[in-house]
């Protein structure tokens, strides 16, 4: 078994599950049915199990249903990480530090900021 799972194979195994299918995973992805279909079977491999029962449509076996809850967490978490990286690059969040000599000037200025910054700690 490899251990090096990939974040694109999980995303694709979490949408499967979620929609119940293939093609509707595809979809809200934005990619091919054949590309979810082979980023799911090459995590199978990777895992060395069966994560979903393809008899009956689609859906996870005890193992995939079990593995399904982590794998959503890391996904939820990427987007999260994803939109918090966004906001520091806008400013919208993050820390800032300075220093003043002149109280007077660093008041101004912080007030400046903070209102057009209302996010960012100081």
């Amino acid at each position: 078994m490899k251990a090096d799972v990939q974040t694109a194979e999980l995303q694709a195994f979490v949408a499967v599950v979620s929609t119940a299918s293939f093609s509707r995973a595809a979809e809200q992805l934005g990619m091919s049915q054949p590309t979810i279909s082979l980023r799911v079977k090459n995590l199978e491999d990777r895992l060395g199990v069966r994560l979903l029962d393809r008899q009956n449509g689609v859906v996870p076996t005890v193992v995939g249903r079990g593995l399904y809850y982590r794998a959503r967490k890391i996904v939820d978490g990427l987007k999260e990480f994803g939109v918090a990286a966004s906001q520091a690059r806008q400013l919208e969040l993050g820390q800032l530090r300075f220093g003043f000599s002149t109280p007077h000037i660093a008041m101004t200025a912080l007030k400046t900021f903070t209102e057009r910054y209302p996010r960012m700690m100081i």
